[in-house]
């Protein structure tokens, strides 16, 4: 889906989201703690939030399903402490042992996967302790928000059809999935049955993004 794009994700992110999205990178920034902590970034795209948090932490590792994206992501100027790898986030727990992380994020993540699978291999390379931190796209629940945002995707999608053909594809699958998705109505569920505990859940600008926390407890 997103092979064709790399070189100009950064930009098309920020107009998707009406340049919010580095705000929600920044609600994860501030709840990561440590400066001993080693975090797992998942659907690290271009690496935007990956490098953001290698400032505030001992090492990071940023994967996504895209190569191009990987490869886009290394070709970037990174702190030492990042490593980038062409992984799939479903199945951390075959690529890393169990315990190995202080931290899980992920970004525009959880509308796509398995969720199931994926928190349940979360859990198993999280410590004790540990804290998973995600955000991604909710469809906003207030009828007037909602409409003002389909109106604002059509013209997005006009837009991307004059100017960035390589986004035709992209903008047409990513609103579907946003329409149909329901991961912030069952995530706490799933959470549950995964084993971990749900700590806090946040919705911002008008519903657009919803952000969790949720903590490894054994």
């Amino acid at each position: 889906m997103f092979g064709p794009i790399p070189s100009t994700y950064d930009t098309v992110v920020k107009l998707f989201t009406l340049f919010q999205d580095i705000k929600w990178k920044q609600e994860v920034v501030q709840r990561v703690q440590g400066e001993q902590s080693d975090v797992l970034d998942l659907a690290c795209g271009t690496g935007i939030l990956t490098r953001a948090l290698a400032k505030k932490v001992h090492a990071i590792t940023g994967i996504d399903l895209t190569r191009e994206m990987v490869e886009e992501a290394r070709r970037r100027k990174n702190p030492i402490n990042v490593d980038f790898q062409h992984l799939d986030a479903e199945e951390i727990d075959n690529y890393w042992p169990h315990n190995v992380f202080d931290y899980v994020t992920a970004g525009y993540l959880l509308k796509y996967c398995n969720r199931r699978k994926t928190l349940a291999a979360i859990k198993s390379v999280l410590h004790p302790g540990g804290v998973l931190i995600a955000y991604d796209f909710t469809l906003p629940k207030n009828r007037l928000v909602r409409f003002l945002w389909r109106r604002y995707m059509a013209l997005l999608k006009a837009l991307s059809d004059a100017a960035i053909p390589s986004w035709r594809p992209v903008f047409r699958e990513l609103v579907g999935i946003i329409e149909r998705t329901d991961w912030d109505t069952s995530i706490g569920h799933d959470i549950q049955a995964t084993g971990l505990r749900l700590v806090e859940m946040r919705y911002y600008f008008f519903g657009v993004v919803a952000l969790i926390v949720a903590v490894k407890t054994h």
